[in-house]
């Protein structure tokens, strides 16, 4: 018998049993179980796939798979932007920079705020962009780092300046790119991170170069690409990890190489992806970090591998993917951090595949977390706080699926501080908190739909946005197969297996339909 799976299409050949799990290792084993039907003919084949498959797979995607768009990974929170700019957050908490008005650490997705298109975070603070080109900031600020002219935590979002485009925050500094390409620095600055020439602290932004269309900010170095493809770095370099073959910290940019197209920057080590999409490293290599089948410390760019086209640094250990899709780590495992099922470090010559079908990598600290082809976003390694946001505090050496095990509101109901600072003028924004779907709503809903209404004129009825009521179209369909099925005369054990049902709900579908 042969068979397909109704999300992903994989076929599945010479079997006799009937399944309800997909094995692609994206579809089914990292998401809720998948419709596979069996035939023992083409007829039955395409019968499944127009009748059932087809109707169901766009609804049955968008119903099991979080609707993500954004990540940034700090070393102990994750900051998380959903495809309606909503911002979410979890993990690590103690300096505020989860931006809820807390202190306390959450494993579990904190809605922040609305209306964000990008957010970047590395150790203590998070900053973020919303759509309208604004930059706030939230978190220690100890060194400045938030760029509100105060040295003051903030425990909510403060808004910082106007017109931004780009934003890399280090480990105690932040880089920011406008909208006229100029790159504005903030923060720490003992390493001359900042790149103005001194090494003075600044707790308000401070213009550094100009045609800058990237930065990476590390922990205490930081990295730059011109609109003229060259690379550039200042700041920090112990280990190498500016690659302008010296150990010696520069307060100004020093001109690395030309061709570059990204730049991922680590606590020790960078690497970056050329025009013609090779993947260069160099810096600390302690552990394997840069793939070179070494363990020796790289003070000038090193060729790892090619056909690269998104790469990820964490603080030893890097991901990236190449152009098949296919995800490779290498470097630091100790804590799952490669997505392997034990804990082995890697150095080898060609570094290790991970897994296939990923469309994009972030990795923070000593964690990875990547959104696959089919939508699905998964986390691997340390979760010491929670950083992997699946509800628990358990460190996961194979990937998990995140934004699964639920999500809440922040605790109190926050007010975003708007100060800009140009005229540290404050006031408050709320934060806007979505409501709870009322229960008997929800069943009016569900009965309209089966009567196949349009989704328009149900949700102008109950009150419910479309967006939800599209998300119970899919359950609104197994029902119908599973009628169409009871009235072939099949068990119910058996329709249990092939339709996202529980027996107790088929039987009492059966008891309707008598």
């Amino acid at each position: 018998m042969n068979g397909y799976c109704a999300v992903c299409g994989t076929y599945y050949a010479e079997r006799a049993e009937v399944t309800t799990k997909c094995e692609n290792e994206i579809c089914g084993f990292y998401s809720t179980p998948n419709i596979v039907g069996f035939f023992t003919n083409s007829d039955d084949r395409n019968k499944w796939i127009n009748e059932m498959v087809l109707p169901l797979k766009e609804e049955y995607l968008k119903r099991f798979t979080p609707s993500v768009k954004y990540v940034s990974a700090g070393s102990g929170h994750t900051m998380v932007i959903k495809d309606d700019d909503s911002l979410w957050a979890f993990g690590y908490n103690k300096y505020m920079q989860l931006g809820d008005g807390s202190t306390e650490n959450s494993p579990t997705p904190i809605k922040i705020m609305n209306n964000v298109k990008s957010a970047s975070t590395r150790s203590w603070h998070t900053m973020v962009i919303t759509t309208d080109n604004t930059l706030w900031g939230f978190g220690r600020n100890e060194n400045g780092q938030l760029g509100d002219h105060t040295n003051k935590d903030r425990h909510m979002p403060v808004k910082i300046m106007n017109d931004a485009k780009f934003v890399s925050t280090g480990g105690f500094h932040t880089m920011v790119i406008k909208d006229d390409d100029t790159l504005w620095g903030f923060g720490s600055n003992k390493y001359g991170q900042l790149g103005g020439g001194s090494t003075n602290d600044r707790n308000v932004p401070s213009r550094i170069m100009s045609n800058v269309k990237y930065v990476a900010a590390g922990i205490a170095h930081t990295m730059v690409i011109t609109n003229d493809d060259t690379l550039w770095g200042f700041g920090w370099n112990s280990s190498g990890q500016l690659g302008d073959g010296t150990d010696t910290d520069r307060p100004t940019p020093v001109r690395i190489m030309n061709n570059v197209k990204f730049v991922s920057t680590s606590d020790f080590h960078t690497v970056v992806i050329t025009m013609e999409d090779a993947l260069i490293g160099f810096g600390l290599n302690l552990y394997g970090q840069l793939g070179d089948g070494t363990t020796t410390r790289r003070h000038t760019p090193v060729k790892i591998m090619d056909d690269v086209k998104s790469v990820g640094t964490g603080g030893f250990h890097t991901m990236a993917i190449t152009n098949d899709d296919t995800l490779w780590g290498f470097g630091w495992n100790v804590l799952g951090q490669l997505g392997g099922k034990t804990p082995v470090r890697r150095h080898t010559p060609v570094p290790v595949k991970i897994m296939n079908h990923v469309e994009s990598v972030v990795v923070g600290g000593d964690r990875t977390m990547i959104l696959t082809s089919a939508g699905a976003l998964l986390g691997f390694g340390n979760n010491e706080y929670g950083q992997l946001g699946d509800g628990t505090t358990i460190t996961r050496y194979s990937p998990v699926k995140i934004m699964d095990a639920g999500t809440r509101l922040p605790k109190s109901n926050a007010n975003a501080i708007n100060i800009d600072s140009t005229d540290n003028t404050a006031s408050t924004e709320k934060v806007n908190s979505s409501k709870t779907t009322d229960e008997i709503a929800l069943e009016v809903a569900k009965s309209a739909l089966r009567k196949d209404l349009a989704i328009d004129e149900i949700s102008k009825a109950t009150g419910i946005p479309e967006s939800t009521l599209t998300e119970l179209i899919v359950n609104v369909k197994m029902e119908k197969i599973a009628i169409s099925l009871l009235k072939e005369g099949i068990g119910v054990d058996d329709i249990a297996k092939v339709v996202r049902l529980s027996k107790s709900e088929i039987q009492k579908l059966k008891g309707l339909n008598h």
